[in-house]
């Protein structure tokens, strides 16, 4: 992917991109965690949420939508 592809995307949308990109490769556990924690100290947090295409994300958007927790888009 390019800058210019990142640039066009939310910020999820980039993060996710980011996380596909790295697992395409196959990296070791340790070397996705190096990956992640390179954009951020903490982002190796995110990998649970990150994995099947930001699965976690999706369903953690479903609940808060469902509990009325949505504030605006």
């Amino acid at each position: 992917m390019t800058a210019e592809q990142f640039r066009n995307m939310s910020g999820p949308e980039a993060l996710g991109a980011y996380f596909r990109a790295l697992e395409q490769v196959n990296l070791s556990q340790s070397e996705l965690t190096f990956y992640m924690e390179a954009i951020a100290s903490d982002s190796s947090l995110l990998i649970p949420l990150l994995k099947n295409n930001a699965e976690g994300f999706r369903k953690a958007g479903d609940e808060a939508e469902k509990f009325g927790a949505i504030l605006s888009q």
